[in-house]
């Protein structure tokens, strides 16, 4: 358990791009690359150009007050995440009646039931809380997308002129988001996708919130976080971190992904974490998990490795030299004191400790990907990580050695 004798002082930088973050705002005369433009331009990438037609075309479709309608009338009724469409179900249901309607208002019927057939599952939302807040179905929309977070967002207004948008900040006109699937079909909406998501200051000198009075016992528990930072462009919604507990593969030196603890994990792995901090119980890994670990590898420790997911729940989509690097330059700085185990303090009592890291290379990660999740860090044990705050017992460090959030980490 850390002491609090000092805070954590965190900075999140965030790379400004100069796009114009309104359609009615003019764009910078030095970022003649973001200048807005009313002629369709097919980009290289195949499945880039497929989801700019889809967008172009459902914003064409838009300016039909029906089919708006429609759309409206979908989102609020939506009892999934962020109020989130499975677009090819809004499309294809009742009879093709909303794909029919768009292909009135854009003459391309055939060829979008095309590219949603050859399209991976693919979603229709507003992932600005304020925007969801706010609109009502009226024409004041644009609607865009991106293949990956922290792209430019390639937006379009309802009479199909392409504007440029800028990744940082969400324009004042709302935007409806289409691109791939990152939800799931069951998953039920919080009451955070109603209220918003409030903004928080990053980690600074602030404190974990108290856990809960949850009575629970078998394993190694999660019960607080803090992060620096969503992880997550706009476009892309709320956050979904995750934390993969990686121990050594049997009969091999690398890391294998034993545990995924998360929104979509299951229970009692789950935690949903919307804003920058946190504070609940989820098990992270039980007792049983612990006992056969140890019986199998003994002496090893477990990595953390905290993810943002933009692809696929419970998934480890990272470029491998990425997570190398990152494991490589915390062991050089920590002497490879990078990984936990349980520790016995009496026959009913222990403990989860930091223990020295022996690999660093994950299974099955390839050097290629074309959605990346975004890379948070690896946990070191606090006092270890050199840093403390108020309610952690482990530290999250990027490859930079830089604090990029906090855990708190209990044995029950």
């Amino acid at each position: 358990m850390s002491i609090p004798f000092r805070a954590a002082a965190l900075v999140a930088s965030l790379l400004l791009v100069s796009a114009c973050s309104d359609p009615t705002q003019p764009v910078p005369p030095d970022r003649p690359d973001l200048a807005r433009s009313g002629d369709w331009q097919e980009p290289p990438d195949a499945d880039r150009a497929r989801d700019q037609r889809l967008a172009r075309r459902f914003a064409l479709a838009m300016a039909d007050q029906e089919f708006r309608a429609a759309v409206h009338a979908g989102i609020s009724a939506s009892p999934l995440r962020e109020r989130r469409l499975q677009l090819q179900r809004f499309l294809f249901g009742n009879s093709h009646r909303q794909l029919t309607r768009l292909g009135r208002a854009t003459g391309e019927g055939a060829a979008t039931d095309t590219d949603l057939r050859e399209a991976p599952s693919m979603e229709v939302y507003l992932p600005v809380p304020s925007h969801r807040a706010n609109w009502r179905g009226g024409d004041d929309i644009l609607v865009a997308t991106i293949q990956n977070d922290g792209e430019i967002p390639v937006a379009f207004d309802l009479r199909g002129r392409k504007h440029l948008l800028d990744p940082a900040r969400p324009p004042t006109t709302p935007v409806l988001a289409v691109q791939r699937w990152e939800g799931s079909d069951d998953a039920p909406c919080e009451a955070a996708c109603v209220r918003g998501i409030e903004s928080e200051p990053g980690l600074a000198t602030l404190a974990l919130p108290d856990p809960p009075n949850v009575v629970t016992s078998g394993g190694l528990f999660l019960t607080g976080t803090r992060f620096a930072d969503k992880f997550e462009g706009w476009l892309k919604g709320a956050p979904e971190f995750e934390i993969h507990i990686l121990g050594q593969k049997t009969g091999t030196a690398e890391l294998t992904s034993y545990q995924c603890v998360g929104e979509r994990a299951g229970a009692p792995y789950e935690f949903n974490q919307d804003n920058l901090t946190w504070s609940g119980s989820a098990m992270m890994f039980s007792t049983a998990q612990l006992a056969n670990f140890e019986s199998a590898h003994p002496g090893q420790g477990l990595r953390l490795l905290v993810l943002e997911d933009d692809d696929g729940p419970c998934q480890i989509k990272v470029d491998k030299n990425r997570v190398t690097t990152l494991f490589k330059v915390l062991d050089a700085a920590f002497a490879s004191w990078t990984s936990g185990k349980e520790v016995k303090i009496t026959s009913l009592q222990s403990k989860f400790e930091k223990a020295k890291s022996a690999y660093d290379l994950v299974s099955g990660l390839a050097s290629f990907f074309k959605t990346n999740d975004d890379l948070v860090g690896t946990a070191i044990e606090d006092p270890s990580a050199g840093l403390i705050l108020t309610g952690a017992t482990w530290m999250v460090k990027n490859s930079n050695n830089v604090a990029t959030g906090a855990l708190r980490l209990e044995m029950r």
